[in-house]
């Protein structure tokens, strides 16, 4: 493992805070950064499994895992959402916080299943301060979903392969969602989103194959 690790993280963190205080309009590169660290190290941790463990353990250790680490504290914020929704309506305060029930009845069914990142990318979404930061938890969680499957069932031979397609489609896929939301080809894409939020996942696991395929170079 490189040391410097814990470094780069460090200036991700620094610049997405910067962006959100309005300190940084490029601090956006800090959310790449994490899944590029995210895609190198997790893609080490399932290689190694997969030349020690056995299927149904490699699948079983590494989900448990990861259950432990993001479920808890996911959960639980989800929770305290949840309880602050069912109070607001029974307190005399800002018609700022008063929309908050409207955020929450809208956003938290995208929350709870690890879409939030699709919703995003929809008609009808709007932004919100409470909500809005789960889309790269759910980028985090599909990523969780597909990429050990493809692992274990890919050969070593092909994976440099498998990382080299996604990252090569990415540009593709911005493209051809561009040309969607232009159109309006689709309800999902018409309205106010940009189309970024469209394609932010698929990019976001170009940045995440670009970690990974660091095993293979």
């Amino acid at each position: 493992m490189i040391i410097g690790l814990d470094g780069l993280r460090a200036l991700a963190f620094l610049s997405v805070f910067a962006i959100h205080t309005g300190n940084l309009s490029f601090g956006w590169v800090g959310v790449n950064l994490f899944f590029v660290l995210s895609g190198f190290l997790i893609t080490d941790i399932l290689l190694r499994m997969k030349d020690s463990l056995p299927g149904r353990k490699f699948f079983s250790k590494f989900y448990g895992r990861r259950a432990l680490r993001i479920i808890p504290l996911y959960f639980f914020y989800l929770l305290v959402l949840t309880l602050i929704s069912l109070i607001i309506p029974n307190l005399n305060i800002s018609p700022y916080l008063k929309n908050y029930s409207q955020e929450y009845h809208q956003s938290i069914w995208y929350g709870l299943f690890y879409v939030y990142d699709f919703f995003m990318a929809s008609a009808s979404y709007q932004t919100t301060w409470v909500f809005g930061h789960l889309w790269s938890l759910s980028v985090e969680e599909q990523f969780y979903l597909i990429w050990p499957l493809l692992i274990f069932l890919i050969p070593g031979k092909h994976f440099k392969k498998l990382c080299l397609v996604a990252i090569a489609l990415g540009p593709v896929f911005r493209l051809i969602t561009t040309l969607i939301y232009r159109h309006h080809l689709f309800s999902l894409s018409a309205g106010q989103p940009s189309n970024g939020n469209l394609c932010a996942s698929f990019l976001s696991c170009r940045c995440i194959c670009a970690g990974s395929i660091y095993f293979k170079i």
